[in-house]
């Protein structure tokens, strides 16, 4: 049996492989693991040009290994990420985010409340 940590590390790490797959289908699938709350605030077509939720275009990189999960009540989490946007050809490094996802129980099961995507000053 997964632990919560591990369920809402997975529920994230499958939104970031659906982003990064940038198809119509993929996005919608994105978009149905946040809360009904977060749905209701952000329509599907503004939820698909919105960086916050779906980053910019451009390559990015991030190892899931180092993904935090940190526990706020019995039914909320926030689950960190660390990010670099790089030029897709040369790799140079062109920024340092921080994805952050509020998580919350809702039916039983783990959804995305909230996103924010703060850059990092070098």
């Amino acid at each position: 049996m997964n632990s919560d940590k591990e369920l809402v590390l997975k529920v994230v790490k499958h939104y970031v492989a659906l982003v990064k797959d940038r198809s119509d289908s993929a996005y919608r699938k994105a978009f149905n693991l946040f809360a009904e709350s977060l749905r209701d605030q952000e329509i599907y077509n503004d939820f698909v040009q919105n960086s916050i939720y779906t980053l910019s275009k451009g390559c990015w990189n991030y190892d899931p290994r180092k993904a935090s999960a940190i526990q706020v009540n019995n039914s909320t989490w926030i689950v960190v990420l660390h990010l670099t946007k790089v030029a897709c050809l040369s790799r140079a490094i062109l920024g340092l985010y921080t994805w952050l996802f509020r998580l919350g129980m809702v039916y039983g099961l783990y959804e995305i409340v909230a996103v924010a995507l703060e850059k990092k000053n070098r």
